[in-house]
């Protein structure tokens, strides 16, 4: 636990900090809005031209915006495409039809390990390899739970507990 005189000057920088910034806001503002006029007769001459009131939000806004599209490149570009070997998954991955113990359907599904695959297909919609026999977009909500735990398409487990619409 902290002592309490360093309590009390982390409680004094807080408000400091604060205080400042609406003083800084407010100063902010009597410069945006306030004309030039009116500002020499209170004894104020040096100052930035009013240009840089609107151009610096701007400018801050869209430095914001460039970082997150940055950022989502950034990992777009990043990530292993479903063939690579980096997304091979190990012995010590949670199948979901290992988690699935559930009698009801209304509660919270364990956590489990989400294939590549429907990771893929819920991301950019791209449908993984079709199995013999199988139409991975036919699933019923009346499956039993031993269908439950077999080997079947990987989106089932996603379609039924993800609340995903096939149609």
């Amino acid at each position: 636990m902290p002592q309490p005189q360093k309590r009390a000057r982390k409680e004094v920088y807080g408000f400091v900090g604060w205080a400042m910034s609406w003083i800084a806001l407010l100063a902010y503002v009597i410069w945006a809005f306030v004309p030039d006029s009116i500002l020499h007769d209170f004894g104020i001459y040096y100052f930035p031209k009013k240009y840089w009131a609107y151009t610096t939000p701007i400018y801050l806004f869209l430095c914001w915006v460039f970082s997150i599209v940055v950022y989502a490149a950034h990992n777009l570009i990043s990530t292993a495409p479903v063939e690579s070997l980096y997304t091979v998954t190990d012995e010590q991955a949670k199948d979901e039809g290992e988690s699935l113990s559930l009698e009801k359907t209304d509660q919270i599904v364990p956590i489990a390990d989400v294939p590549i695959s429907v990771v893929t297909e819920l991301l950019y919609h791209k449908k993984p390899a079709k199995v013999e026999g199988e139409n991975p977009l036919q699933f019923s909500r009346g499956v039993s739970r031993s269908d439950r735990h077999s080997k079947g398409h990987p989106l089932r487990f996603a379609r039924k507990h993800m609340r995903i619409n096939t149609s």
